[in-house]
């Protein structure tokens, strides 16, 4: 699970724009790649599984400024996270917009697997995906996942 916080490639970027194809939501947050060539744009990548993280542009669907939205990639698929406020560290998965905004998640083993890999991705990506002058997560988060019902 060895994540890396990185600046993508033109290639990298064109990735995610292909894997959001098949995601209107996902592509909705892209705002069509233009999201994709901001100066700040960074990326919590792990290339050995094809997973990725990164912050996600606010959409009108979402909750209020107190909440910070992640989409990951993993296993084909694109998951929503949320944290619960601005400083929290709980994430939970966007279930108040079930498909198609975001696949069915897992059960067992594969649901425990699956927060695992997001936390990985939040060790090496923090709050904003940036470093401080000594190349040190700025604002790390020690993601934990909220109990599901």
């Amino acid at each position: 699970m060895t994540y890396k916080l990185e600046i993508p490639s033109q290639s990298d970027k064109e990735k995610i724009l292909k894997d959001a194809e098949f995601s209107s939501d996902i592509k909705h947050r892209l705002d069509g790649g233009r999201y994709l060539s901001l100066v700040e744009f960074h990326w919590a990548v792990n290339e050995n599984k094809d997973a990725y993280l990164f912050w996600a542009p606010p959409t009108n669907r979402d909750g209020g400024p107190s909440t910070f939205y992640y989409v990951f990639f993993y296993k084909d698929a694109w998951y929503e996270v949320h944290t619960n406020n601005i400083l929290g560290h709980e994430i939970a998965f966007d279930e108040e917009n079930p498909p198609p905004y975001g696949p069915v998640l897992p059960d067992g083993p594969a649901l425990k697997e699956l927060q695992n890999e997001i936390i990985a991705a939040f060790a090496a990506f923090g709050r904003f995906g940036k470093l401080n002058e000594a190349g040190q997560l700025k604002y790390p988060v020690h993601a934990s996942f909220k109990e599901r019902k």
